[in-house]
């Protein structure tokens, strides 16, 4: 599966490379809200856009690993708190019926 996914990558990088070399003498105006930058290279401005959808991806990752360890912390806890009751349970003399111990 690793040989399966660097190929994968590899393709990836040689398509993009091919993509900028085709690409690379068209230029464009990239504007976000109240920022604009005129006349850069579409590559470039391709480059940035991948390059602030990675930090998203890193960001709501991290968000969800925090949250993933603190939902892991809180089932370790009940399963500690559970593991000492039963103990307790055990630890408990048994009582005979009322009867006279059957």
């Amino acid at each position: 599966m690793i040989i399966v996914n660097l190929i994968l990558i590899c393709l990836f990088i040689v398509l993009g490379i091919i993509f900028g070399i085709q690409n690379g003498a068209q230029r464009v105006d990239m504007n976000f809200l109240y920022w604009g930058v005129k006349d850069i290279p579409f590559v470039l401005a391709l480059i940035e856009a991948l390059a602030v959808g990675m930090i998203v991806a890193i960001v709501i990752a991290t968000i969800n690993e925090i949250k993933n360890k603190n939902f892991i912390r809180r089932l370790k806890r009940e399963i500690k708190d559970m593991s000492e009751e039963l103990a307790a349970l055990r630890n408990l003399p048994l009582e005979e019926d009322e009867k006279g111990g059957e």
